[in-house]
């Protein structure tokens, strides 16, 4: 016998659950170069040059959005690749700070390549999610549009 779940008494849900997804990934995004570069200065012979690369090599792939965005609109379920994407952007930029001034710089690099590569479904990619979102969750989308633009 399959078990009823009643709907929630408020129907915002779906967007306030958006809401801290967006906040905590582009947190995530928008502090890391800064922390790159603070931990290349306290961990690196080279210090802020090699932050500053660092902090490029997270920022360069953002390149790929319009790529990355065709991918996602022609997904099934665009909320898997999301997911992917964010769980592999948070990982590699992990690896990629725990292994500074442990591993060779190419290593970070590349680990923060891979990362990077993750930045534009952490942003845009996210948001084209919205208007879905907030049709479920019965909110205007202009207000929905709001809540987004304070999430990070």
């Amino acid at each position: 016998m399959k078990s009823h779940r009643p709907e929630p008494s408020f129907a915002g849900w779906p967007t306030v659950r958006y809401v801290g997804a967006a906040t905590l990934v582009r947190c995530v995004d928008g502090g890391a170069t800064v922390c790159l570069v603070l931990l290349a200065i306290q961990r690196l012979p080279q210090g802020a040059a090699a932050g500053g690369l660092f902090a490029a090599l997270l920022t360069v792939p953002h390149l790929l959005g319009p790529w990355l965005a065709r991918r996602l609109d022609g997904a099934a379920d665009g909320r898997r690749l999301l997911a992917g994407a964010f769980a592999l952007h948070e990982a590699a930029l992990a690896a990629g700070a725990a292994l500074m001034g442990v591993a060779p710089l190419p290593v970070v690099g590349a680990l923060l390549l891979v990362a990077g590569a993750g930045g534009p479904m952490v942003t845009g990619g996210l948001s084209s999610r919205l208007p879905e979102i907030a049709a479920r969750g019965r909110m205007a989308r202009g207000r929905a549009e709001g809540w987004d633009g304070s999430a990070g």
